[in-house]
C-alpha cells in the first residue's frame, strides 16, 4: 500500500478494505449499546436515513453480527443479533442538525472499530465524549455567519448594495434569535414564526426608509431558515425507497414553509404604519462580486454546519463547482434542470473527497448543494398561494419539485459515476 501526506490529510492507494469481526468474548449487549449510541450520534449530527441505515448495516457485517435498522427523523428501531441473543430496541430522538466535524469524528471511530483498532466499550465511551464536547464555533461566530450568509444570498437574488446591507442586518437578527432560542428551549417550537416576523419587519422598514427591495431582503434573510435542504434530503430518501422517513421529513419541511409564511404575512402588515416605500434605483454590483459572494457564503456555511476550519477550501470549491456547474447546465437544459449538472458535480466532488481522504462525503456535498436547493422557490410558491395567486403558486411549487428532483437525481448519478466506497 502506498501512502503520502498533504498538509493534515493522508492518502492511501489502493483504498483499504476492512474485514474485522467481533471478538468471541464480545457480547451482543455490548454491540447493541455501541451501535445504538453510534446511531443516535450520527442521527443527531445530520446523517439522513438512507445513509445511516447503510452505515450501521455495514458495521454489523464487519463485526460479524446480524443487524437491521429502521431510521425515522424522530425514532430509530434496531434488531441486533440472532436467535436467543437477539435484541430489539427503540431510540426516541429529535430531528438532528448538521455538525460536520462531529460527524467526521464518529465516522472515524466507526472505522477504528471496523478494522479492530478500537474495542466496543472504548468506542462507546469516546462517542459520549464527542457528543458532549462543546461546539467549535461560538455564539459570535454563529451570528456573524448568519449575517454574511444572508448578505451573500442577496447578491444571488439580484440585490444592490443597499439590499445586501439590509439583508445582512436581517441575517444578524436571525442569528441573535437562534442564540436566544438555544438558551430558551421552550421558544424552539415557534422559532420559525418569530424569525420570519422579525425579518419581514426588517425588510418592510428597509423598503420604507432606504428604498430596498422588501422581497429580496426578506428572502435573503430567510434563506438559511427555509427548509430547502430538508426538502432535498426528503426527496433523496423517497428516491432511495426510504418511504416512511422521506414522507415524514417532507411533511416537516412543508409545515416549516407554512410557519415561515405566516410569520412573513404577519410582519408585512406593519407596512400600513410606515411611509410608502421609496423608489430608488438599485446600486448595481460588478460581476466579480458574484464569486466573492459564493466564497463568503461558503465561509458562513462552514460555521453554520459546524465544519472543521481545515475543510473550508473543500467546501468553497464545492460551492463554486456546484453553482457554476448548474449555470452551465442551465444553458442547455434550462434553469430548473440545470441543477442536475450542479448536483452531479457536487456529488462527484463529495465522493472523491470520501474515497481519497477516507472521510464522509457529506462534509463537502451538504454545504455544496446549499447553493442549489429549491428553498427560495418553495418560499415564493407559498407566498403566491397566500396572496391568492393560485396558478402562479402551483406553477412555482411544481418548479420547486422539479429542481429538488433534478438535484437528487444528480447526486444519485454521481454515486454511479464515482462510488464513494463509504456510506456516510
Amino acid at each position: 500500500m502506498m501512502m503520502f501526506t498533504v498538509q493534515d490529510y493522508t492518502f492511501q492507494f489502493p483504498l483499504p478494505v476492512y474485514t474485522a469481526t467481533m471478538d468471541k468474548g464480545t457480547s451482543t449487549a455490548a454491540a447493541e449499546a455501541f451501535l445504538l449510541r453510534l446511531a443516535r450520534g450520527l442521527h443527531q449530527f445530520g446523517s439522513p436515513a438512507h445513509r445511516l441505515e447503510d452505515a450501521l448495516g455495514r458495521l454489523c457485517n464487519h463485526l460479524g453480527i446480524e443487524g437491521d435498522f429502521f431510521v425515522m427523523p424522530t425514532a430509530i428501531f434496531a434488531r441486533i443479533g440472532s436467535g436467543e441473543n437477539q435484541k430489539t430496541a427503540l431510540e426516541r430522538v429529535s430531528p438532528g442538525s448538521h455538525n460536520l466535524e462531529k460527524l467526521s469524528r464518529l465516522d472515524r471511530l466507526a472505522d477504528a472499530v471496523a478494522n479492530g483498532r478500537l474495542g466496543l466499550e472504548a468506542a462507546e465511551k469516546q462517542i459520549c465524549e464527542v457528543m458532549s464536547a462543546p461546539d467549535r464555533w461560538g455564539p459570535i461566530a454563529t451570528i456573524l455567519a448568519f449575517a454574511v450568509g444572508s448578505a451573500g444570498a442577496a447578491r444571488f437574488f439580484g440585490g444592490g448594495a443597499h439590499d445586501l446591507f439590509a439583508a445582512g442586518l436581517a441575517g444578524l437578527a436571525l442569528g441573535l434569535l437562534e442564540i436566544l432560542v438555544i438558551r430558551w428551549p421552550d421558544a424552539r417550537r415557534v422559532f420559525e414564526v418569530f424569525a420570519a416576523l422579525v425579518i419581514s419587519i426588517t425588510a418592510v422598514v428597509a423598503a420604507s426608509f432606504f428604498g430596498c427591495s422588501a422581497q429580496v431582503v426578506t428572502l435573503s434573510g430567510l434563506i438559511i431558515l427555509v427548509p430547502g435542504l430538508t426538502l432535498t434530503i426528503a426527496m433523496a430518501e423517497l428516491a432511495t425507497q426510504h418511504l416512511a422517513s422521506g414522507t415524514a421529513r417532507l411533511t416537516g419541511a412543508i409545515m416549516t414553509f407554512f410557519l415561515i409564511g405566516f410569520g412573513v404575512s404577519l410582519g408585512s402588515r406593519t407596512a400600513i404604519f410606515l411611509p410608502e416605500p421609496q423608489t430608488m434605483p438599485p446600486i448595481l454590483l460588478p460581476p466579480w462580486s458574484e464569486p466573492v459572494a459564493i466564497v463568503a457564503v461558503a465561509f458562513a456555511l462552514v460555521v453554520l454546519f459546524r465544519a472543521h476550519p481545515r475543510d473550508t477550501p473543500w467546501i468553497t470549491a464545492a460551492g463554486l463547482i456546484g453553482f457554476y456547474g448548474a449555470r452551465f447546465g442551465g444553458i442547455f437544459l434550462g434553469p430548473e434542470l440545470g441543477t442536475f449538472v450542479g448536483g452531479v458535480l457536487v456529488g462527484v466532488a463529495g465522493n472523491a473527497f470520501a474515497r481519497f481522504l477516507s472521510r464522509p462525503s457529506a462534509v463537502v456535498s451538504v454545504p455544496g448543494i446549499m447553493l442549489l436547493v429549491p428553498g427560495a422557490v418553495g418560499y415564493r410558491s407559498l407566498m403566491s398561494l397566500m396572496e391568492r395567486e393560485t396558478l402562479l403558486g402551483i406553477e412555482t411549487a411544481v418548479t420547486a419539485a422539479v429542481v429538488a428532483s433534478a438535484l437528487v437525481t444528480g447526486l444519485l448519478v454521481a454515486n454511479v459515476i464515482l462510488p464513494p466506497k463509504r456510506p456516510l
